[in-house]
């Protein structure tokens, strides 16, 4: 730790004795001009030398530029692109105005020499492309928009989840305003936990990670909510067949401080309740997802800047039933949810010196809980069980532009983690008792990083940074470094050649229990006996852009991963007394490898991109099939995605925007653990109670994910009437899988009378929808 001090120190020194330059910098913040919000990922290139750069999470940006006249362009996905000449004498702190683009003006094309990252495989998304897309049963959702980029794989059709490059689920790091949320999922995973309406840009790493991110195998997912109108008060009003959203935003005082309060619920309780109670059953039940945004920003001076954000969301499923005979009912409940809240200070030491302290809070929770009542004793019995997560966290970052070739990011992350991976009550007449989990405790950590960007020359450029991380638990400490390196050649004006390595470490695991039907994600620390997971991503690449409008590129990668942990088969959700859920669990080895071909239209009427990915990703853990690899449930072989949008001409006297948009996707089947031989089994000692004569069997299964789905693939079309006024109506019709393809969400054994039969279940075949939103 010691020597991360004295690096940083002699860093920050070297930084500070850089300041006599004879470039100025140029530095300042770009903002929406009907709103006030500062934009996030703008980008700002100065036309003549070629230099550029893009904005931070918080919409500041830096650029060391000689003395003289300068021309810029500034640009952001939705807005008109501004011009600007200026002429520069000394260090200059400016505010750049975007407009929301007006589709009634031309846009005129200016000739300029284009600009390059080095980073590796970084997406962004445009929230009002997102809202454009079909959607299933129209709810716009963010993470399954995510399965149309390359090199992203999903699972089960219809959910949210989805694997990067070979990496598990919880291999990618989710943040919202930088803070993690460890739950994204609602409905099962059917519908993600983010809000589109109160989001304002959203980005994923997935080939290079800078050393600034940290937690993380495969991908970092960054979301940035709205900052909030700080001009005037408005709000929107969103209705689909599943759920309905209201946001409302305004000033708190006029140009200096705003907020913004969004709220999402699903009706789909009240709809089962009103079926139930037309047929008359006494079995009911019942589900339910709500979540819930805030967040308020003050800008207490040009060079200070306070926020506060909030975030809640919760799922909830419970059931109640009555016995022959009885006038008591059984119930069970289950919920499981997030709660984070943040406080973040913007500073602006000098133009070229940026930092943002932030401080947060954040909590998963998992609980389920069942009652039933005794007759003979005439009093409940129950049980529950808990899992819970708790995150305090304070994080530095500095960003400081000491000259043109130079760009350095540092700071430092220190915190306390609680885990309480299963804590289990049960009490009844001849029992009372609490079972708490072995490792519940604290876990420790204290992390610092250093990066730079160099300008090595015209054609070449370097990211090079390293991460230190150390995680004290139970007497045991864990220590790594993470460097990280990305090369870049700019071969001519439109192309570039890149290559990247990054070392990452994951201090926690996600255990997922796919043996039962029902949320059992379990959080779960380092311990002694389990050590963080690890892993190395080689990425390499070419792009080439043409016609003002079109890049295509190529990317291919090799992904090593190490002390990956996995739930043994069968396990069940409550666990024997005396033992923790490290008795459970199998550590293993993963790998994965493959290449992404991508062509994208970035302009005019018609927009979107064609995508194919050729990919491997495999397992092996020593108590599984002999320690030989096997396929992970994710590896998708070939995926070709296209998706695209058209923007109708607009007639001067239309009331709405109207587009088309298509989302395609073919995919090679995932994988599935199914018994290829059954066998007659000893019934089990419950079987005598259901009173039925079926045969019992059990399947055989040589190891893990032994079958290939069938092949993958649907068409989803959406029709857009987006209002051209600053408020009034607008719709979204959607049809989800337009040619109704049965694409199987489950296959599974079924014994009967007769034996046993194979069946396949088809869950979103043709699914229709409206949405109707309101701005105000």
């Amino acid at each position: 730790m010691k020597k991360i001090l004295f690096i940083i120190v002699i860093h920050v020194f070297s930084v500070f004795a850089s300041f006599a330059q004879k470039n100025f910098t140029l530095s300042g913040y770009v903002e929406n001009k009907m709103t006030g919000e500062r934009l996030v990922n703008a980008t700002i290139h100065e036309t003549r030398s070629g230099r550029g750069t893009t904005c931070n999470q918080y919409g500041f940006f830096s650029l060391s530029l000689p003395r003289g006249q300068h021309h810029l362009s500034v640009s952001h996905v939705g807005f008109a692109r501004m011009e600007i000449n200026l002429e520069l004498k000394n260090d200059t702190l400016v505010v750049i105005f975007l407009s929301p683009e007006n589709r009634l003006e031309e846009v005129e094309v200016v000739e300029r020499k284009r600009s390059f990252s080095s980073a590796l495989g970084k997406h962004s998304l445009s929230l009002d492309w997102v809202k454009r897309m079909p959607a299933v049963l129209g709810e716009a959702d963010v993470l399954k928009s995510l399965h149309f980029l390359p090199g992203v794989n999903s699972g089960q059709e219809g959910l949210t989840g989805f694997s990067v490059r070979g990496g598990s689920t919880d291999n990618t790091q989710f943040l919202l305003d930088g803070l993690p949320v460890y739950n994204v999922n609602h409905a099962y995973g059917y519908f993600s936990a983010f809000n589109g309406d109160a989001l304002q840009d959203v980005t994923l790493y997935t080939g290079e990670l800078p050393a600034r991110y940290g937690g993380s195998l495969s991908s970092v997912l960054e979301v940035t909510m709205r900052e909030g109108n700080r001009k005037k008060y408005s709000g929107n009003i969103r209705i689909s067949p599943v759920a309905g959203s209201v946001i409302v935003e305004g000033p708190i005082k006029k140009d200096k401080a705003s907020f913004i309060i969004s709220g999402r619920r699903t009706w789909l309780d009240g709809l089962l309740w009103l079926g139930q109670r037309v047929a008359g059953s006494d079995f009911s039940t019942g589900y339910n997802f709500y979540d819930l945004n805030a967040k308020v920003n003050w800008e207490v001076n040009k060079y200070n800047r306070l926020y506060i954000s909030m975030y809640n969301s919760r799922d909830f499923r419970f059931a109640e039933w009555k016995t022959d005979g009885s006038k008591h009912a059984d119930r069970f409940q289950f919920y499981w949810g997030n709660t984070s809240v943040s406080g973040r200070w913007n500073h602006l030491f000098a133009p070229s010196f940026f930092s943002n302290i932030t401080l947060y809070y954040s909590q998963f929770s998992n609980s389920q809980k069942m009652t039933m009542y005794n007759e003979n004793f005439a009093r409940r019995e129950g049980s529950r069980t808990d899992s819970r997560l708790r995150d305090w966290t304070l994080k530095t970052d500095f960003e400081y532009l000491p000259g043109a070739k130079h760009h350095f990011r540092f700071g430092s992350v220190s915190s306390i983690k609680y885990f309480a991976p299963e804590m289990s009550y049960i009490g009844s007449v001849n029992l009372n008792e609490h079972v708490k989990d072995t490792t519940t405790g604290n876990v420790y950590s204290q992390e610092a990083y250093i990066e730079d960007h160099v300008q090595l020359g015209y054609r070449w450029a370097m990211d090079a940074g390293i991460r230190f991380s150390l995680h004290a638990v139970s007497g045991t400490r864990y220590y790594a470094w993470q460097p990280r390196l990305s090369l870049s050649y700019r071969a001519g004006k439109n192309m570039l050649f890149k290559a990247s390595w990054a070392r990452m470490q994951q201090p926690l695991h996600l255990l997922i229990n796919t043996s039962v039907g029902m949320n059992t994600d379990l959080w779960v620390p380092v311990t002694r006996k389990i050590a963080p997971a690890s892993s190395d991503l080689f990425s390499v690449g070419w792009s080439y852009s043409f016609a003002n409008s079109w890049n295509f590129s190529i990317e291919g990668y090799f992904h090593n991963l190490k002390n990956v942990v996995r739930y043994q088969d069968g396990i069940r959700f409550l666990k024997n007394k005396d033992n923790s859920w490290q008795e459970y669990v199998d550590v293993g080895k993963g790998r994965a490898y493959g290449i992404d071909f991508m062509v994208k239209k970035t302009s005019g009427l018609l927009t979107g991109w064609l995508s194919y990915s050729l990919s491997k990703s495999e397992r092996s853990f020593t108590g599984i099939n002999a320690g030989n690899w096997y396929p992970f449930e994710y590896d998708r072989g070939h995926k070709l995605n296209v998706t695209a949008n058209y923007a109708l001409p607009l007639k001067e006297k239309s009331r709405f925007y109207k587009s088309f948009s298509l989302n395609f996707t073919l995919a090679t089947g995932n994988y599935i653990s199914l018994g290829k031989q059954l066998y007659n089994a000893v019934p089990m000692p419950e079987a005598h109670l259901s009173g039925e004569s079926t045969p019992e069997y059990r399947e055989y299964i040589e190891h893990p994910n032994n079958f290939r789905m069938p092949a993958y693939h649907h068409l989803d079309v959406s029709y857009v009437l987006d209002n051209r006024k600053g408020r009034g109506s607008s719709w979204v019709f959607g049809i989800y899988n337009i040619y109704a393809r049965k694409n199987p969400s489950v296959i599974y054994h079924k014994p009967t009378a007769e034996g046993i039969t194979t069946r396949c279940w088809s869950l979103l075949p043709f699914v229709p929808s409206v949405t109707w939103s309101y701005k105000f």
